[in-house]
């Protein structure tokens, strides 16, 4: 059957809708792909900084790589390095019961196919964020000094 079926001259046309479709197949892959690496990345930012921003909000004394530490960023993403945590207000600032704490991270993000991107951007990958950022804020729970 599959003799008849390519002596009549079909595998042309089937290679010929294969070179059609094909990018656009792929272009699509490679972008749900790029788009779950961002919602990853994300994802375990908020949590790290929620993470952070309920350990700073307890505890007076902390440093960013001790709220790093403690939010398990390292097991999140394995670039952990990269994440940049602002903590405000800062360490060793007079914070009362009931004030704000906010904690922003961010990371840089490059994607795994640049290269595709570029095909079908024009030459530029100005669609992808090249930093994610997410912040989270808290409300101060143990006062670290000054009048109560």
């Amino acid at each position: 059957m599959f003799k008849r079926f390519f002596k009549r001259g079909f595998f042309g046309a089937v290679l010929a809708e294969t070179a059609l479709i094909l990018p656009i197949v792929l272009g699509v892959t490679f972008a749900v792909i790029e788009f779950g690496r961002i919602f990853y990345y994300v994802n375990s930012l908020n949590h790290i900084c929620r993470a952070s921003a309920r350990y700073a909000s307890i505890g007076p004394n902390y440093t960013t790589t001790r709220l790093k530490t403690l939010s398990n960023a390292t097991t999140l993403i394995p670039s952990a390095i990269t994440i940049t945590l602002t903590v405000s207000p800062t360490t060793g600032t007079v914070r009362l019961v009931g004030d704000l704490i906010t904690v922003t991270a961010s990371i840089p993000f490059d994607p795994v196919f640049p290269d595709f991107i570029k095909l079908f951007t024009g030459g530029t990958s100005t669609m992808w964020p090249t930093t994610l950022t997410v912040r989270a804020t808290n409300r101060v729970e143990v006062a670290s000094g000054g009048p109560t």
